[in-house]
């Protein structure tokens, strides 16, 4: 199982979840997007509880393996949708493109 540590909080998930979470914000801050993330994770009574997070570009994640006295909370439906998430924003352009921008984001040259 691994905690994730987000905004001074702490959730805990299953590893494979964690690490598609961790994949999808990496996948946002290239793109400078932010987007809402829903998965599941375990309360303190052993309970699955849907967490949702806003991840941003400058969104801080530490995950870290703890073990626990529950069994690994597996849950490939919201990993898939997570890393079809990925997928699409790794299709389009990513901030670091540097072709053509829109005209709401004028050069340094316009200047």
């Amino acid at each position: 199982m691994k905690e994730l540590t987000y905004a001074g909080g702490e959730v805990l998930t299953g590893d494979a979840i964690a690490e598609a979470v961790l994949e999808f914000a990496e996948a946002l801050a290239r793109h400078d997007e932010a987007a809402q993330v829903t998965f599941p994770s375990l309360g303190e009574d052993g309970s699955i509880l849907e967490t949702t997070l806003l991840i941003g570009p400058a969104s801080q994640i530490i995950a870290r393996a703890v073990e626990v006295e529950h069994e690994e909370l597996v849950d490939e439906r919201a990993v898939e949708e997570l890393r079809g998430r990925i997928r699409a924003l790794r299709a389009g352009p990513s901030s670091d493109d540097h072709g053509d921008h829109d005209a709401d984001h004028p050069s340094l040259d316009e200047f």
